[in-house]
C-alpha cells in the first residue's frame, strides 16, 4: 500500500465534512450518521468498516446524493473535485453521476437491467455523457472490458446478463462505472456474492485502477479481510458514528477502539479452533435513531465494567507513532 505521506501530498478528490443523515419522520431522534468527516486523495482507496446498520452503506449512497425515501441529509457537505453534491440539483446531479462520481453496487443481478445486452449497457452509460459516434462507443465499450480483465470483449457485447457468471457480471458492473474516466469510485460491498477466487480478482481490479488511474475509491465492507487487500486507509464506524481511523496497516495492527479490536477478534482466521474459537462482540447495535449520548459503543463495551470508561464525554486521541491514526473513546483507552 502506498504511505500515508505520499498521499497525503497528493490532491484531494473527494472531502466529506460532518456528514449528518437523520430520518424524515423521527425528529428528535439520534443521526443514523452522525458527523462523518474524511478526505480522499488521488490513487488512495478508502475503506469504510462496520456491522449492518453502521450507517456505512447510507453513506456511500449519499456521496452520490442517492439517499432512499425517508431520510435525508441534515447537515455537512460532500466536495467531489469542489463540487458541493449537497446542494446541487438534480440536473446537475445527472450530469456527474456516473461521469464525475461512479458507483459500484453490491448485487450486479439488481444493478444490471436484464433486458439490455452487454453492450448496450455501456452504451447507454457512454451515451448519457457523451456524444461520441457509435462506432467510438463501441471502440470504448472493448477496451473498458478488456481493462477489467473481461474474456472475449468483442463477442460478449451481445450477451444478455443472465448468461453470465457472477464474477462477470460484477465486471460489468464495474466497467459502467469506469467507462467515462470517472475521478472517484464508490464501491458498495462489491464482492460480498462472489466467491473467494473471483473475490480476489475483484479487488486486484478495483486497485489497479485506482492506483493506474489516480482515481479516489471509498469501498465499503464489513470484511476487515477485504479491507486489508483494497484499502490505504480505514474508516471504522459504529451506530452511524465514526470510532477510529488511519492507515490501514496501523488500525489492523494496533486498534485502539474497542470495538476494531472486537470485530477483529470476531473474525475467521486460519488459527481459529475449538480451543482457539472466535470471540464475537456481546449485544446488539442500538435502535435506528437510538443512539446513546456520548460513545455509541457504551452499551457493549468491555472497559466499562472496568471503571475507566467515561462514556459520555468520549475524545479524539492520536497515536504517538502515527499521527494520522486516531480513535473516538475516553482519555485513559491504550
Amino acid at each position: 500500500m502506498t504511505s500515508a505521506k505520499n498521499i497525503s501530498q497528493r490532491n484531494v478528490l473527494l472531502s466529506i465534512q460532518n456528514l449528518t443523515i437523520s430520518l424524515d419522520d423521527r425528529p428528535g431522534t439520534s443521526p443514523v450518521v452522525n458527523g462523518l468527516t474524511f478526505d480522499v486523495h488521488e490513487g488512495e482507496c478508502v475503506g469504510i468498516v462496520g456491522e449492518s446498520g453502521s450507517g456505512k452503506s447510507l453513506s456511500s449512497l449519499a456521496l452520490l446524493n442517492m439517499l432512499p425515501k425517508g431520510v435525508h441529509i441534515s447537515e455537512g457537505q460532500i466536495l467531489a473535485q469542489g463540487k458541493n453534491l449537497t446542494q446541487a440539483n438534480e440536473k446537475d446531479l445527472r450530469a456527474l453521476r456516473g461521469a464525475l462520481v461512479s458507483m459500484v453496487f453490491q448485487d450486479p443481478g439488481a444493478a444490471l437491467n436484464p433486458s439490455r445486452t452487454v453492450g448496450k449497457l455501456l452504451s447507454d452509460v457512454l451515451e448519457a455523457h457523451s456524444d461520441l459516434s457509435r462506432e467510438a462507443i463501441r471502440e470504448r465499450s472493448i477496451e473498458v472490458l478488456k481493462e477489467v480483465g473481461f474474456p472475449d470483449p468483442e463477442s460478449r457485447l451481445k450477451s444478455f446478463p443472465f448468461q453470465l457468471s457472477g464474477g462477470l457480471r460484477q465486471r460489468v458492473a464495474i466497467a459502467m462505472a469506469l467507462i467515462n474516466r470517472p475521478r472517484i469510485l464508490v464501491a458498495d460491498e462489491p464482492t460480498t456474492s462472489l466467491d473467494v477466487s473471483v473475490q480476489k480478482g475483484i479487488l486486484q481490479l478495483i486497485r489497479q485502477r485506482t492506483v493506474e488511474d489516480g482515481i479516489g475509491c471509498v469501498f465499503v465492507s464489513h470484511d476487515l479481510g477485504v479491507i486489508a487487500e483494497v484499502a490505504d486507509r480505514v474508516v471504522i464506524m459504529y451506530s452511524g458514528q465514526v470510532v477510529e481511523e488511519g492507515p490501514v496497516a496501523s488500525v489492523l495492527t494496533n486498534p485502539k477502539h474497542p470495538y476494531t479490536k472486537g470485530l477483529i477478534a470476531s473474525a475467521p482466521n486460519m488459527t481459529s479452533t475449538l480451543a482457539n474459537p472466535l470471540r464475537p462482540i456481546p449485544g446488539s447495535l442500538p435502535s435506528v435513531g437510538r443512539t446513546p449520548i456520548g460513545c455509541a459503543f457504551q452499551d457493549r463495551c468491555p472497559e466499562k465494567s472496568t471503571g475507566t470508561c467515561t462514556p459520555l464525554k468520549p475524545t479524539w486521541s492520536v497515536d504517538p507513532s502515527d499521527s494520522s491514526h486516531r480513535w473516538l473513546c475516553h482519555s485513559e483507552a491504550k
